[in-house]
């Protein structure tokens, strides 16, 4: 079994996460509406995709501080854009 992290974005819904949605027509009018902007969304999933790949694919550690520990919690949990799970 490996380890795995569950990070939720506070106030978005599934399709905040596409590049453009306004290009997402009938199918997002049924989704409930984000409370967060598409760029917000977009710049909390880069950051978490940069300190995955450089924790995970450069072992670099120090990068776990941005996913779960005191940077994560600092800049992203406490501030309420997301809540972090790891088993």
């Amino acid at each position: 079994r490996s380890p795995s992290t569950e990070v939720t974005v506070l106030g978005a819904n599934h399709v905040s996460f596409l590049d453009d949605v306004s290009s997402c027509g009938l199918t997002c009018s049924v989704c409930r509406a984000a409370q967060r902007t598409n760029a917000e969304v977009t710049a909390l999933t880069r950051a978490y995709v940069v300190a995955f790949f450089e924790r995970t694919l450069r072992q670099r550690a120090e990068y776990e501080s941005y996913l779960t520990g005191t940077i994560a919690k600092a800049r992203y949990v406490d501030t309420n854009q997301v809540t972090i799970r790891t088993r």
